[in-house]
């Protein structure tokens, strides 16, 4: 997808980066009958998007340093709202539908989101488990890998740890590592 953005999401990279991106998720939904609505709530589209507009900014806030300027808020903004307008759920496409009117907007999105209640389960556990796993193999030599797990714990907060079980009570690593973010 990065690739296919460079020239923005109007260009014809973009376009056809988002195709496949569209082909991808109805791909996804239409084999996972067993969950009606997979890949159709407005939100489950909004929120990624949201999080890769404000990835930078948000940790450095939370460290008491500088976040994105303005005129950069304003473009991620406007990048997160055009790729927005050009995505498709399995019920259509969500050109018309609601998205975060600025940069304040997606962050209260954002906050908003994740201050939902949400059930601990063994899947979300294993599936959080995977990720951070992945990522640290596939970006760090193993010295390293501990780091890298805190980091993605870092990144996702400590109430995505929690929820999910992936801080502090096994083994060496403590919830501290899922760092100040909420």
């Amino acid at each position: 997808m990065g690739r296919g953005q460079k020239g923005g999401v109007s260009s014809a990279a973009g376009r056809r980066a988002t195709a496949r991106l569209n082909r991808i998720h109805l791909a996804v939904a239409r084999r996972t009958p067993h969950l009606p609505g997979n890949f159709d709530d407005v939100d489950d589209f909004v929120y990624p998007l949201v999080l890769l507009a404000t990835f930078g900014d948000r940790p450095q806030t939370s460290l008491g340093l500088p976040g994105t300027s303005e005129p950069m808020k304003a473009a991620w903004h406007r990048w997160a709202q055009a790729l927005f307008r050009t995505l498709e759920r399995e019920s259509g496409p969500l050109a018309d539908e609601a998205f975060p009117v600025d940069w304040s907007a997606m962050i209260e999105f954002a906050l908003k989101f994740e201050s939902r209640p949400y059930e601990q389960t063994d899947s979300g556990h294993r599936v959080a488990r995977a990720m951070m796993d992945f990522f640290s193999r596939r970006w760090f030599p193993a010295p390293l890998r501990a780091f890298g797990n805190d980091l993605t714990r870092y990144l996702a907060g400590e109430r995505v740890c929690r929820l999910h079980r992936i801080g502090g009570s096994a083994g060496r690593r403590s919830t501290a590592a899922c760092g100040s973010r909420r």
